[in-house]
């Protein structure tokens, strides 16, 4: 007799065990989010953090081993979900003004550089004007981007990371009246400075 997942737990329905005590697997890219300040006003950031799991992220897409992350193309900069940026005020990053609001962030990682976007584009797709009105519609999909929806996109600083970072991690830094973002993950870390306009 062949033994699937779903028998097993139909059969801990079944023998009266609680559905969340049987699912004991931990997700591979569990939601998180960092809050920080930038000149006394508030900023936010939602992603998703898979882990390398002995994969290589960052390369070359015709390379051997492939990469999770190839260069030159638009990454979600976590999982799931595209990431989520909100600022209670006006910012200026890399000489760009990003008005107070609720972006999606990506990354352009490159070989020579890195670009982070911010998008306007927060919910799913809608096909009706209906649709679109719903409060209720569903945040971003990861694999949603549209170019069409960029605010701008901004040169990021990058640096070698010498002890392998396992999972993604976006961080806010301090950093007197401004505050850095960094994203860190594999041997590589990709920074921008944010200031409150």
């Amino acid at each position: 007799m062949r033994t699937t997942i779903a028998t097993l737990v139909l059969l801990g329905l079944a023998a009266g065990v609680p559905a969340a005590a049987q699912n004991t697997q931990p997700l591979l890219s569990p939601p998180d989010s960092v809050k920080g300040f930038v000149g006394g006003a508030s900023i936010r950031i939602e992603y998703g953090r898979p882990s390398r799991r002995g994969r290589l992220i960052f390369g070359r897409e015709n390379g051997s081993p492939r990469p999770l992350v190839p260069y030159d193309r638009v990454w979600r900069t976590g999982a799931n979900f595209a990431t989520r940026f909100t600022t209670a005020a006006d910012l200026t990053v890399g000489g760009q003004a990003i008005p107070a609001g609720t972006y999606t962030l990506w990354t352009l990682p490159g070989e020579k550089g890195w670009k982070l976007i911010f998008n306007k584009q927060t919910k799913a797709p809608c096909e009706t004007a209906s649709a679109c009105a719903d409060p209720k519609r569903a945040n971003l999909w990861g694999t949603d981007y549209s170019a069409d929806s960029d605010l701008v996109r901004i040169d990021m600083q990058v640096a070698a990371i010498p002890q392998p970072v396992e999972q993604l991690a976006i961080t806010l830094e301090p950093q007197g009246d401004t505050t850095v973002l960094a994203v860190a993950w594999e041997t590589t870390r990709a920074f921008v400075t944010l200031a409150r306009k």
